[in-house]
């Protein structure tokens, strides 16, 4: 019934708008409903399962936490959350570039030393390159033995067993980066429209796998 009133929409407007301004509705509509039917077909299929593998030893793996005037509570509460890890071979760079208010970063120094020697913590003004020169940065001052970098935003919150969920997915040398879905923690009104194209995006990886290191396991603030 509505694609019937649609058409017939269609045919009414022509009397009224150019030829070639209506083919170019019809030709939009037609690649709509390809599109929608073509998105259906494809939740119908069989989903992949991607393969994984038991981690029997722990390699080295280095955490980058890149940061920029970040709330210190929100920050020192991510810290807090790797400090908490269900493994023990990690290391955990934090950097803090360009931030000017010493209020803001310092604290975050100063947590970051009660969390022992596997937090090291670099405050660097100035710096080029955004998130990106931060992160080069980093990558400069691994431990020569790390095998692994995982990269997380300075107000994720991960699950204790995030690192072993993370290397169960290498499962052979043709895997080079593994990426978790997030979610959303603060949901307030303001926010809202983000938090439901996150929760719509990254759901079906919730209800078919259930084993990511992250949404809804971890949340984003």
């Amino acid at each position: 019934m509505g694609i019937i009133l649609l058409f017939s929409l269609i045919i009414i407007a022509s009397a009224f708008i150019p030829q070639y301004v209506l083919i170019l509705v019809v030709l939009n509509l037609f690649v709509g409903l390809f599109l929608s039917f073509f998105q259906i077909a494809i939740a119908l299929l069989p989903h992949f399962k991607p393969k994984r593998k038991k981690t029997i030893t722990q390699p080295l793996v280095s955490i980058l936490v890149p940061a920029y005037n970040e709330p210190p509570t929100i920050l020192m509460q991510t810290l807090d959350v790797l400090s908490h890890l269900k493994y023990k071979n990690f290391e955990v760079l934090v950097i803090d570039n360009n931030t000017k208010d010493d209020s803001v970063w310092k604290p975050v120094e100063i947590f970051a030393k009660t969390l022992g020697e596997k937090f090291k913590f670099f405050h660097i003004d100035p710096l080029s390159g955004f998130k990106a020169g931060a992160l080069n940065y980093l990558l400069e001052r691994l431990d020569p033995a790390s095998e692994y970098v995982a990269v997380l935003d300075a107000d994720y919150l991960v699950k204790s067993d995030f690192l072993t969920t993370s290397l169960s997915y290498f499962s052979d040398d043709g895997i080079s980066l593994v990426q978790f879905p997030q979610y959303y923690r603060n949901c307030i009104k303001q926010n809202q429209p983000i938090v439901d194209e996150y929760r719509h995006f990254f759901w079906h990886i919730h209800e078919y796998g259930k084993s990511s290191g992250l949404c809804p396991f971890n949340w984003h603030s």
